[in-house]
């Protein structure tokens, strides 16, 4: 008798997808590290409301397919970058090598109307594969404080889910194979902000004790006579917001202060920042190492309590920002960085994280 067991679960995520509705074959470096993944789905009833007589109503009649996918886990220095890239989109093609043997991969967000990938995983050890054969992320957050390591968790929706997938199979789930694998510790973050017009980010580090970010790009299922009771391509809800929370353990002036931060809030003084990870891990041959860089371009801050005194103990605060697009490139960000998030990532990973 085989028994599902969270210990012996293969998670993977494929993109490249050419036809909506059509799986992808999950394979090697296409599996990731998660702590938890599911794929919530089934058939929605139409309730009927009829008058019976009775007091119990009536069976519903089959409605319309759902599949939520969500994983969450430790974020590391290669393995997601299939999932991020599917949720901004774009850039797609293949990445560039930077010295000698990393590679460069661009997240920007951009149209997904061919932008769609295959989840899946193996619960119960060589029985059944659940599957989501089309797939589209929708939330993405990534969160790190001090004296632990960054986290990820995203949400997105697929056309169905699927039990006893004839494409991804106990066999080809086998084959299936995780890149080298590194957390992200918090110890490894830089955290660089100023004033949105003004230079270079060199000299403006600030000293947080987390970082939150969170990013939200909604979509809606589109059923139609196309496919009966399951959804075509998902239709765009609205625009990509995100907002960026800082935590700061104690408030402070000087070097790595952040009580200036409170007259920009106050005199709504746009921002601009960059978050940096990077591994003590070279993925290129001398000079590059293992890295996430996330570019924000302009940033709002959020009404917040400021520098509240809830003890006798040292003052804690945090501010919270919305994310915004920026007409032209802010200094000291690379040509194009506008559109409120860039993500970039360097790895090992030589193919396009978008198939």
């Amino acid at each position: 008798m085989a028994r599902g067991k969270g210990h012996e679960a293969i998670v993977a995520f494929k993109g490249g997808g050419s036809t909506w509705g059509t799986a992808v074959e999950c394979g090697a470096l296409s599996g990731f590290y998660a702590e938890t993944f599911d794929i919530d789905g089934g058939i929605e009833p139409i309730p009927d409301m009829s008058i019976t007589g009775g007091f119990a109503q009536k069976i519903g009649t089959p409605g319309a397919h759902r599949a939520a996918v969500n994983f969450s886990g430790n974020l590391s220095y290669q393995g997601h970058e299939r999932v991020i890239q599917n949720f901004f989109g774009g850039v797609s093609g293949t990445p560039a090598t930077v010295d000698t043997s990393a590679y460069k991969h661009i997240a920007k967000l951009a149209s997904r109307e061919s932008i769609f990938g295959t989840f899946c995983y193996e619960g119960v050890k060589d029985t059944k594969i659940v599957e989501a054969p089309s797939v589209q992320f929708s939330k993405l957050n990534l969160s790190g404080k001090a004296r632990d390591v960054f986290k990820i968790s995203m949400e997105g929706m697929g056309d169905v889910a699927v039990f006893d997938s004839s494409v991804n199979t106990t066999t080809t789930i086998d084959t299936v194979t995780v890149a080298n694998y590194a957390t992200v510790p918090f110890a490894h973050a830089s955290f660089l902000m100023n004033d949105q017009a003004d230079g270079d980010l060199a000299s403006a580090g600030i000293f947080v004790s987390g970082i939150d970010l969170s990013l939200d790009r909604p979509i809606k299922d589109n059923v139609t006579t196309e496919r009966g009771d399951k959804s075509s391509l998902f239709i765009p809800a609205g625009n990509v917001t995100g907002k960026l929370k800082i935590d700061f353990s104690i408030a402070q002036d000087g070097t790595g202060g952040n009580v200036a931060l409170i007259s920009k809030h106050l005199a709504a003084t746009a921002q601009k920042a960059k978050i940096t990870l990077t591994s003590g891990t070279l993925a290129g041959a001398a000079t590059q190492y293992f890295q996430h860089i996330i570019w924000l371009p302009n940033l709002r801050s959020l009404p917040t309590k400021i520098l509240p005194v809830t003890g006798p103990d040292g003052i804690t605060w945090s501010q919270e920002f919305e994310l915004a697009s920026v007409s032209a490139t802010p200094t000291a960000f690379t040509s194009g960085y506008t559109d409120g998030v860039v993500w970039e990532m360097f790895s090992k990973l030589s193919t396009n994280a978008l198939a």
